[in-house]
């Protein structure tokens, strides 16, 4: 994870130096800059990666009571049978 964060935290510090420095604010202090670039990567990235790991911890649930309950049944076959 520190891997991927790392080249996040690039990613919206070079968008935000490139892009809105450039563009729209040139007196714009370092620590206002700081604050945008955390304020981008945390809606741009934060938010489909904490999708992601919601639906895939729901899909994990929802497969460990598929396999609960086709696993449960064949052990009652097996205990009654």
């Amino acid at each position: 994870m520190s891997s991927l964060d790392s080249a996040l935290a690039a990613l919206s510090s070079s968008a935000v130096m490139d892009i809105y420095k450039s563009l729209i604010g040139k007196e714009v202090s370092e620590k206002k800059l700081v604050w945008l670039s955390f304020k981008i990567g945390g809606i741009t990235y934060g938010s489909p990666l904490g999708c992601f790991c919601w639906a895939s911890q729901s899909a994990k649930a929802q497969t460990k009571q598929i396999l609960w309950v086709t696993l449960g049944q064949k052990c009652q076959r097996m205990r009654s049978g």
